[in-house]
């Protein structure tokens, strides 16, 4: 059922994405307090959003006893359900966390953990770029991903 619910909140979380151009739908007495809303009212940079896309890439490397069936899972959503409008902040968040991995010295610690993920995000990668959708270029431009890939060679 996770499966599930997670990959509907991959294929529609670019609705939770505001154009910063659009009028505002009335005062802010006037409005429900939606999670869109809420969170630009607070002057959070933690959006839902992004949160959402923080646990998504710590499952990539969960160690759970079913952590195999749930990284698979989550690659396969991520690289093939995930709304294109989240790609820019897919790749910072992957971008961010693999230059993480680099010490002081440039040498990539190797570890069960730090593979696993460089492994998830290849396969992530590759699909992304292989399963181009109508309007998915767009979204792949916004956002440089060769210091990722860089990295990652």
């Amino acid at each position: 059922e996770w499966i599930n619910m997670t990959g509907f909140l991959c294929a529609l979380g670019g609705v939770c994405l505001q154009q910063r151009n659009t009028p505002p739908m009335g005062t802010l007495n006037d409005r429900k307090g939606s999670m869109v809303s809420m969170a630009s009212c607070e002057g959070n940079p933690e959006t839902p959003l992004s949160r959402f896309l923080d646990r998504l890439l710590s499952l990539m490397v969960c160690n759970h006893e079913k952590g195999h069936q749930i990284r698979t899972n989550v690659k396969d959503l991520v690289g093939l359900e995930l709304c294109p409008a989240l790609y820019p902040m897919l790749f910072n968040k992957l971008k961010n966390s693999i230059s993480r991995f680099f010490d002081a010295q440039g040498p990539v610690p190797i570890n069960e953990t730090n593979t696993q993920f460089v492994e998830q995000t290849i396969a992530i990668m590759k699909n992304l770029l292989d399963n181009h959708t109508e309007g998915s270029s767009e979204h792949l431009g916004q956002a440089s991903i060769e210091t990722m890939m860089l990295n990652l060679v």
